[in-house]
């Protein structure tokens, strides 16, 4: 009820008084800030209805999509937002919702690479493979169920294969109701599938005669032709 009172003031301050509103939220992790902002933000495009319902779906399925890229397990919470948003929602002067935009700031991008201990990646790693298992495409980005346990970036799983399909299916129509046209949604896929192969590149070192200059080396070459294939590079220049 506190949620949707502040919602409610905030678009009457809007109309009546003609003053842009701000919202923040704030809170220690697992305190709710994720799902109040859901709710702020549903509230907020109900009250404002937009011309159209296409305009109101597109806004509310943007946060999906935002939480698959951005929000992953951690020791206290298992879907803590690893990243800070700021949204604008644009209203006529009569308070009609005609658009929105998002900003992001200091996403934790280290977490790709590494995560602590009992911690997940970004859960859209996740779902896009058990998503793409369930569907028998993972060869179509040079995967394999066998290999999801040993790659770098998917040590420690994050849900039940189960959830993750079920949150795949979600994120793909959510996809659809944004706006992605079918060659942007494979550009992403192929990124995604591109990461987990880069995460299993491993280096040595290459002894030169006088042990003076010695080079990297590439051990297995497997997984840097696949990276390759998913980006369209040539495999030389990406050596």
């Amino acid at each position: 009820p506190h949620i949707f009172a502040v919602a409610d003031a905030s678009l009457q301050a809007l109309v009546h008084e003609k003053q842009n509103q701000a919202i923040v939220i704030s809170g220690e992790s697992g305190s709710g800030k994720t799902e109040s902002a859901n709710f702020l933000l549903k509230q907020l495009v109900f009250l404002g209805k937009a011309p159209n319902r296409n305009l109101e779906e597109k806004i509310l399925q943007v946060n999906p999509i935002m939480e698959s890229f951005g929000n992953a397990r951690t020791g206290i919470n298992s879907n803590s937002s690893r990243f800070g948003k700021y949204l604008e929602l644009l209203m006529t002067k009569g308070g009609k919702v005609t658009g929105a935009r998002i900003s992001v700031y200091l996403l934790e991008q280290s977490r790709v690479i590494r995560q602590g201990e009992n911690e997940g990646n970004f859960h859209i790693f996740y779902y896009f493979y058990d998503g793409m298992e369930e569907e028998n495409r993972l060869q179509d980005y040079y995967l394999d169920p066998s290999y999801k346990c040993q790659h770098k970036y998917l040590r420690h799983m994050s849900k039940s294969m189960k959830t993750n399909q079920e949150k795949w299916k979600q994120l793909k129509m959510s996809f659809k109701v944004v706006g992605f046209i079918e060659s942007e949604i494979d550009s992403i896929y192929r990124i995604l599938a591109a990461i987990l192969n880069l995460g299993d590149i491993e280096f040595g070192e290459a002894i030169s005669n006088d042990n003076t200059d010695n080079k990297a080396t590439v051990i297995d070459i497997a997984p840097l032709l696949r990276v390759s294939k998913l980006l369209g590079v040539e495999k030389i220049d990406l050596l």
